[in-house]
């Protein structure tokens, strides 16, 4: 059924119009009516008839320039001018519009019938002739076969959008201009758009209208060079298939396409060694970021696919983790683990490569913090230990030193011991008898001055000690060093 849209302002046409005729008789249904040109316009879109049936005078946008907007806007249909007025000049602009007909109210029923009939004539030609274009076309992209085109043309270019409705819409923006032709066609679950420039055309107008659609509906549009010959539109769907390899790469471009590709990979490249540069940048708290957009644009001078991206980026991510465990404190590298168990799912989620970079930065980051903490316990151990080593005949324990570093006392005699191995009054008694032992082979002084030099106010808690760490009483190690 051919598609018929009726555009008055009075009523009893809007109304009357559908009962004038048997229409589906005559292979017509009418889809909708309006009651001024600016609804027309919005029907024309929605509808896509084949036929507009149109009064000339209507308020607000008359019929004629209905027309002319709706045929600028790339929008193809038959029309017929309804109207009381017999003027001549009327019916020059409505055939200059491509008008079949100019008819005068009341409306000739035979009349009609017999416009209507040579309607469908041209329309099921029309139809006829494109299906014999779009098969070919089809052959010719698709399946590599060559079959001569019969529309003639100056470039070509294939364009493959995700959402069949964003294609349409850049269809009826891009077929303003006539010199541009525009076929849709449908093949593995997406809509191409073949473009055809028959005459001279500015293709920066096609790239920008591309750029403004992508930007404003999120599509990511793949789009392939130019060619001139027919025989040549197989290459299209070619560059195409291999655009979509690294999609994942680009997708942030909005449009994809090879020049737009080497404009990028011209500007950066990245030559150094990655693992050594982010390795460098959690170590020493360096520029992370920019390691990470240069690690990105490598990847895409390289034009990978995103299952090469997606490896490559979990094995350098395991290489900086590896080297990271032997620089860190024991107990944090359980931790690691889960960093990257984290980071390995993050990889297999993302779908673009700005995504997976984002991902990725937040598992580096988490990585540095690691490492930052794991540092910053070390030296806090390493401060305690070289504070008791310089001060270990004062009156030193665990809660004095806790308090000397602000440190809770449970937490830093739990972290001390996960450290060293021992706990702090362990390692002070060590300290403390080391020097004891010391003094008593290589001094004369008295066994309580030994005492009171090394931190023991009470000579019989000395004494104690000294037994329990070295199997025997001060003054028998001093003889047994020979200082007695």
């Amino acid at each position: 059924m051919k598609k018929v849209l009726i555009v008055d302002d009075e009523p009893v046409i809007r109304e009357g119009l559908p009962y004038i005729i048997d229409w589906q008789e005559y292979g017509f249904e009418i889809v909708g009516s309006a009651q001024n040109g600016k609804e027309g316009i919005k029907l024309i879109k929605e509808y896509q008839p084949d036929l507009v049936i149109t009064d000339i005078r209507m308020p607000e946008m008359d019929g004629l320039e209905m027309i002319q907007t709706a045929q600028k806007r790339g929008e193809t249909f038959y029309s017929i001018i309804l109207s009381g007025y017999s003027e001549f000049t009327y019916a020059q602009k409505a055939i200059r519009l491509g008008t079949v007909s100019y008819l005068l109210k009341p409306i000739d029923e035979d009349e009609l019938t017999d416009i209507l009939l040579g309607i469908r004539k041209k329309v099921d030609k029309q139809k006829e002739t494109n299906n014999d274009i779009y098969n070919v076309l089809r052959k010719n992209i698709f399946e590599g076969d060559f079959t001569p085109c019969t529309q003639e043309y100056r470039l070509a270019c294939l364009i493959r959008f995700s959402n069949q409705s964003i294609a349409r819409e850049f269809q009826t923006r891009i077929r303003e201009n006539k010199n541009v032709l525009c076929y849709l066609l449908t093949h593995d679950d997406y809509t191409y758009i073949l473009t055809l420039i028959l005459d001279d055309f500015d293709l920066n107008t096609l790239e920008r209208e591309l750029l403004s659609i992508a930007s404003q509906e999120g599509e990511v549009i793949l789009q392939s060079s130019w060619q001139n010959k027919s025989s040549h539109l197989k290459q299209l769907y070619k560059e195409i298939r291999k655009l979509k390899d690294i999609t994942f790469s680009y997708a942030n471009l909005g449009l994809i396409s090879n020049e737009r590709i080497k404009s990028l990979q011209a500007k950066t490249h990245f030559t150094g060694n990655i693992t050594e540069q982010l390795l460098k940048d959690i170590l020493y708290d360096g520029d992370l970021a920019n390691s990470l957009f240069k690690y990105k644009e490598n990847f895409r001078y390289h034009s990978l696919h995103e299952n090469e991206i997606k490896w490559n980026v979990s094995k350098e991510f395991q290489s900086v983790v590896n080297n990271v465990i032997d620089t860190i404190n024991p107990t944090d590298r359980e931790r690691l683990q889960e960093v990257v168990n984290t980071a390995e799912k993050s990889i297999a989620r993302s779908r673009t490569m700005e995504q997976l970079m984002k991902e990725m930065e937040n598992s580096y980051r988490v990585l540095q913090q690691i490492v930052n903490e794991s540092f910053n316990r070390i030296n806090t151990i390493q401060e305690i230990e070289r504070y008791t080593q310089k001060h270990y005949k004062e009156d030193l324990n665990l809660k004095i030193i806790s308090e000397h570093f602000n440190y809770n006392n449970a937490y830093i005699g739990k972290k001390f011991k996960k450290e060293t191995g021992k706990s702090y009054s362990q390692y002070l008694d060590e300290i403390r008898m080391g020097k004891a032992k010391q003094l008593l082979k290589d001094s004369n002084l008295m066994i309580y001055e030994i005492a009171e030099r090394t931190g023991y106010a009470n000579l019989d808690y000395f004494y104690k000690k000294f037994k329990r760490h070295c199997g025997m009483s001060p003054n028998e190690y001093r003889k047994l060093q020979g200082n007695g």
